[in-house]
């Protein structure tokens, strides 16, 4: 996850000329971390109960809020291989969890 964070970081330096502190790249990895072990949580019990959770349960589980005067852009993706297909999604909120935009 920290290895990623700062290839992410040095993505935005070379293609979009921004800047991030160590405490910025810090947050990415930590958020990422994060949501990989909700995940392998929600996996875990998905599998073990034989039941199907809610995605709004497990998203409510994980979201955290940007800062103030930020806005935090959540994605997901799926690969329907069968019918040769891929599905995305993507929305916007501020720090107050307030929608602003979505696209699929």
């Amino acid at each position: 996850m920290t290895a990623w964070s700062i290839w992410k970081k040095r993505n935005l330096k070379l293609w979009e000329n921004k800047h991030e502190t160590a405490d910025q790249v810090l947050n990415r990895a930590n958020g990422v971390l994060s949501a990989w072990q909700a995940a392998q949580k929600y996996h875990d019990r998905t599998v073990s109960t034989g039941t199907n959770i809610a995605h709004s349960d497990i998203a409510e589980l994980i979201w955290k809020p940007p800062p103030e005067g930020y806005v935090k852009c959540n994605i997901d993706a799926s690969i329907f291989s069968t019918d040769c297909k891929v599905g995305m999604g993507a929305v916007l909120r501020d720090n107050a969890g307030q929608f602003i935009a979505a696209t699929s």
